[in-house]
């Protein structure tokens, strides 16, 4: 979804590059949608249990500057945090804080190679407490730091 929102292109290069996203995204959903209705659940013994899970999931997403706790997701999508933990593993294949850092360096990755927003101004729009912290994380699990995915996609 962030490869689409920004997307570096422009004209009918950015409609083949839609399409093709959109196409892509079509196939993973599918894919998703079958793995999750053969897949024996350990901790989700309800479709309720699901939705509850994938709630959490867009809670946290619309949420990404600002975190939610455990106990605050658990209260906005009605399951508790036990569930709610080892669900979301479960449904997702990670954890539900490992996703949110997946998801806030995939989106960091995303405005450093198509905006022109600084490194502070992304760390503070993700909702990371100083532009020193995005960095220290962003090397960490991504491999390279933030300045230079910047100065490889400024080269381009």
């Amino acid at each position: 979804m962030d490869e689409i929102l920004y997307n570096p292109y422009n004209g009918s290069l950015q409609n083949i590059f839609l399409f093709s996203k959109c196409l892509e995204l079509l196939v993973l959903c599918i894919t998703e949608y079958k793995n999750t209705i053969t897949k024996n659940f350990l901790y989700l013994k309800t479709a309720n249990d699901k939705k509850a899970i994938i709630a959490a999931r867009d809670f946290i997403n619309l949420r990404i500057e600002n975190p939610p706790t455990l106990d605050e997701i658990s209260q906005q999508v009605g399951i508790n945090a036990f569930k709610l933990k080892y669900g979301f593993k479960e449904m997702f294949g990670m954890p539900l804080f490992s996703y949110l850092i997946h998801k806030r360096l995939n989106m960091a990755t995303q405005l450093l190679r198509n905006t022109c927003k600084s490194i502070s101004e992304i760390s503070i729009e993700l909702g990371y407490s100083s532009p020193q912290h995005f960095s220290a994380q962003y090397k960490q699990k991504i491999g390279s730091s933030p300045r230079d995915v910047r100065k490889y996609n400024v080269l381009r």
